[in-house]
């Protein structure tokens, strides 16, 4: 997801937590001039650019925390990336437009 994003974040990878790339996310809307050029010309998607933009930052960084120090498997595990993943799905549901 972050090569095919990656235009959006020429910076490369931040390595962050998923809570680091929301906030991230929203500092980038509201300090970024080319965030604001195009809310100026489709204010109605700010939710999306900011999915793009959390979505292009994905990598270990996101994992790390919940991984630290783990050798679960299967079931466990899914539950321990249940937060993480639910927050990547939900944007890219908004992406889709499946979420209202």
């Amino acid at each position: 997801m972050r090569n095919y994003l990656s235009i959006v974040r020429p910076e490369g990878n931040p390595d962050l937590t998923i809570e680091a790339l929301i906030d991230n996310a929203a500092a980038m809307m509201a300090l970024s001039d080319e965030a604001g050029a195009c809310l100026q010309v489709a204010p109605a998607l700010d939710r999306e650019l900011a999915a793009i933009y959390l979505l292009s930052g994905l990598g270990f960084g996101v994992l790390r925390p919940a991984l630290r120090g783990s050798s679960a498997m299967g079931s466990l595990l899914r539950k321990k990336l249940a937060p993480v993943l639910g927050t990547v799905l939900e944007r890219i549901d908004l992406l889709l437009h499946k979420v209202a």
